[in-house]
């Protein structure tokens, strides 16, 4: 779990304006985009700086005005014991996510039959843990890319609600 960052990186947050700032030029100025967020200037300028943590609520507002859904992973999984486990969504594009879903999924029977394997007994053996490591690796691609897809498809929607 992170803390405060040293002042001289860029934090996601910064990154996620100045990438919203591409499509919405207004998000060039942090003061408009505080003003949206609905907080002061010099609040945005703290987060964006790595001085301060966001709020749960200010995370929220940031990933609807910059249309980056991805933000919240990243706050549960950096800043919160509980969303340790929570996996980062990667800010891809749908043709990068659909590959990488074809190739985490393609080989699900084969993991389906083992996983099948190793618990039809009901306990798993010393000589089935790597078995098991390794498809509990596979299930966490699988949970990677559907949050990849999850935040994706959000939006494609949140886009077209707001310009048809």
């Amino acid at each position: 779990m992170k803390s405060i960052q040293n002042s001289s990186q860029t934090t996601v947050w910064k990154v996620a304006r100045l990438k919203r700032a591409m499509t919405q030029p207004r998000y060039g100025s942090r003061l408009a985009a505080a003003q949206d967020i609905g907080m002061g200037e010099s609040t945005l300028a703290a987060i964006e700086n790595g001085d301060r943590i966001p709020l749960p609520e200010e995370v929220w507002m940031m990933a609807e005005v910059y249309n980056a859904p991805e933000l919240k992973c990243t706050f549960c999984h950096d800043y919160c014991r509980l969303g340790v486990d929570v996996p980062k969504a990667e800010d891809a594009s749908l043709e990068h996510i659909a590959v990488n879903a074809y190739n985490v999924l393609r080989n699900t029977s084969q993991l389906r039959d083992s996983l099948m394997e190793i618990v039809a007994d009901g306990k798993i053996t010393d000589d089935e843990k790597p078995e098991m490591t390794r498809i509990l690796k596979a299930l966490d691609d699988v949970v990677q890319v559907a949050q990849d897809l999850k935040y994706a498809v959000q939006k494609s929607e949140i886009e077209e609600r707001r310009y048809g």
